[in-house]
């Protein structure tokens, strides 16, 4: 399996930065500690709407509303959630 790297949680942390990143390429991302993007309701639903569809994100540009897909498969690790279940 190609990957297209490693990411940290800030690069996701508004719809329009995932969305960026989830339309770039279809290798699989690794988001290195996504907790601050995943407080954010609002990229949480981008998420579920990017797993459950083809579509990430949807925008008006140019007087149209254009649809932005999502190609890669997102991949979160958060090192906090490890040691807590370790204890």
């Amino acid at each position: 399996m190609r990957w297209l790297g490693l990411i940290g949680g800030s690069t996701i942390d508004t719809v329009p930065r995932f969305g960026n990143l989830a339309s770039q390429s279809t290798f699989l991302v690794l988001v290195i500690k996504p907790m601050g993007a995943l407080r954010r309701e609002e990229v949480v639903e981008a998420i579920k709407s990017s797993v459950k569809s083809v579509t990430a994100r949807g925008r008006f540009a140019n007087s149209g509303y254009r649809t932005i897909k999502a190609l890669n498969q997102l991949t979160l690790r958060e090192a906090r959630l490890y040691h807590r279940t370790m204890r």
